[in-house]
């Protein structure tokens, strides 16, 4: 189920336009694909064969950014708070009660196109869809990482 998942998103958006990012591309050349547009941020859905389920958006700020690693506080922070008034306007007006929200960043979490996107995969009541992968991981150093990680944040 993993491997089913890594492969799907890494081919969604592999190819690039032009030489350029394909979501700025996107935003320049194609704005029929988007759903939804203001200052911060645009959803569309994926351009490809890639979607995990119908109702699987991806939204991604305005301006270009690698990755949340590479936005300034007050940038990330209007680029979230506005990905939440559209999670809240489509919990208050749509039949999706629920949502995953997945983001890679960086090269090591599989981020395979370099342009801040989360995937917004809607989710309705009812539906039988596990998104999530059973890792075997038993915890084994579940502890001392967060030991650490505690360490580092104070």
């Amino acid at each position: 189920m993993l491997q089913d998942l890594r492969e799907k998103l890494k081919g969604i958006y592999i190819e690039k336009v032009k030489g350029e990012c394909v979501f700025c591309h996107l935003l320049d050349e194609e704005d029929d694909k988007i759903i939804f547009r203001n200052e911060n941020i645009a959803v569309f859905p994926p351009l490809k064969s890639g979607a995990l389920k119908e109702g699987h958006l991806l939204i991604i700020p305005v301006e270009h950014h690698d990755s949340l690693f590479d936005m300034e506080n007050g940038e990330a922070k209007d680029y979230l708070g506005e990905l939440h008034c559209f999670m809240k306007k489509l919990e208050e007006n749509s039949r999706y009660s629920s949502a995953n929200l997945l983001s890679a960043n960086g090269e090591a979490a599989q981020q395979s196109i370099s342009h801040q996107h989360f995937h917004l995969v809607l989710r309705e009541q009812d539906e039988d869809y596990d998104l999530w992968p059973k890792t075997g991981y038993s915890g084994e150093k579940f502890e001392a990482i967060n030991k650490e990680l505690k360490n580092l944040l104070n």
